[in-house]
């Protein structure tokens, strides 16, 4: 039996039986993404031109081809699905060229000035991990720095020729990233000091993450990447931080960490690091269906030692729903309980509140950044917030109509997520 918690009556609308037509009807994509000998639809005209779309829906279309062409299956298909195939490998590998060329320019520069920037997800799983430019599409290169390093990285970013999307001022204390585009448009940076939202669900620390990261040669740069268990947590998150569902993408790269680390994989610092940035019952989730849909080898001890407190029963309903949400509803608006504008405009009212808390130090605080000024001190404190944060605080406190359905989908979308995950 489902919880009573199931939001807006999922249960009738992603059935077992619903989640296993939807397994069918993905059945060529998902034996060539597991590396299995593909079954009776490989002769099918149709069903190779919609593996094509559905491969495109999820980004994986260039993995496809990499899978295909290497094992012999892609002559099995028609010359248009394999000529789009084809198409979008080239088109990752060009890309993925160019970001490689221009972050081969940055990365000294930034190293010149103090930051020693950690590479996250896209980039490290392309180059690193597929070991193939082509088999990887990313919007943009993520780079991770300490805090105190970031106004350094942003004067070397605009030597370098990077513009910001927008001004930084006032961003370090309520964003957790920049966002630097180049002349070519398929070249955007995002340099992070946290790797998620500052009022998100999940606690990552970046000094840990900076720790532990692992030296590497993506593209050939020398550079330094992620580590594994931490790569995989962060990709198990990331959906439920953009408000979005998962993607095959995502459980492929999850996949592709796990097969490529092998027994040197650490399962237990996997379960104590999602513990300890809150998102063990999303990281389950995420390598469960890995498990399920790409047949990923993961020990069945580690799996249990990130599930979450529930009746296995219902543990394996929500696993089936969530395989007819990703394979059904990848990208597409979800059915999720209910958010009213006005909820979110308090939720946007609370982040002002929070957003101010950060800018405005305690008494302790005021008094070891302005000794022995007292009241001079707050109000040198305000003149600085005004005159630095004003903008960003109004754009928190005047949020349009488009913001307000923007955070009420994505409460939705988490909320769904999250009930999904165990919540």
């Amino acid at each position: 039996m489902l919880s009573d918690r199931d939001p807006g009556g999922l249960a009738g609308e992603f059935d077992d039986e619903e989640a296993l037509s939807e397994r069918l009807r993905h059945r060529l994509l998902l034996a060539a993404l597991a590396r299995q000998a593909l079954p009776a639809e490989a002769s099918d005209v149709e069903a190779w031109r919609s593996t094509v779309a559905q491969a495109r829906r999820h980004g994986v279309a260039g993995l496809l081809y990499a899978r295909t062409a290497r094992s012999g299956d892609l002559s099995r298909a028609p010359a248009d699905a394999a000529a789009a195939l084809r198409a979008a490998h080239a088109t990752n590998a060009a890309a993925n060229l160019a970001r490689a060329h221009l972050l081969g320019r940055v990365l000294p520069r930034l190293r010149r000035c103090g930051a020693d920037p950690v590479a996250l997800k896209g980039f490290r799983m392309a180059w690193d991990v597929y070991g193939d430019p082509g088999a990887r599409s990313m919007t943009d290169v993520d780079l991770i720095v300490a805090q105190e390093s970031v106004e350094a990285c942003h004067e070397a970013m605009l030597e370098c020729g990077w513009q910001p999307h927008r001004p930084i001022h006032g961003r370090l204390e309520l964003d957790n990233e920049i966002v630097y585009k180049a002349a070519d448009p398929r070249l955007v940076l995002e340099l992070h000091w946290r790797l998620v939202r500052i009022h998100g669900p999940f606690r990552p620390s970046t000094q840990e993450i900076l720790g532990a990261a692992v030296d590497g040669r993506p593209g050939g740069l020398h550079m330094r990447l992620m580590c594994p268990e931490q790569t995989i947590i962060h990709t198990a998150i990331h959906p439920y931080e953009d408000g979005n569902v998962a993607t095959l993408r995502g459980l492929c790269d999850i996949d592709a960490m796990v097969r490529g680390a092998g027994v040197g994989l650490d399962w237990q610092r996997v379960a104590s690091e999602a513990r300890s940035w809150r998102g063990s019952r999303q990281t389950w989730l995420a390598v469960a269906l890995c498990r399920d849909l790409l047949g990923t080898p993961v020990p069945e001890a580690s799996l249990a030692g990130l599930a979450p407190s529930l009746p296995a029963e219902e543990a394996r309903v929500r696993l089936a729903l969530a395989v007819g949400l990703l394979l059904g509803r990848a990208g597409q608006p979800q059915t999720a309980p209910r958010v009213s504008p006005q909820a979110a405009s308090v939720a946007g009212h609370a982040g002002v509140r929070r957003a101010a808390s950060a800018l405005f130090p305690d008494r302790a605080t005021m008094d070891r950044l302005y000794p022995g000024q007292g009241a001079a001190g707050y109000a040198r404190r305000w003149r600085d917030v005004v005159r630095r944060h004003g903008g960003d605080l109004a754009r928190l406190a005047l949020r349009d109509r488009r913001t307000l359905r923007l955070q009420a989908r994505q409460a939705r979308v988490e909320g769904l997520m999250n009930w999904l995950a165990g919540g």
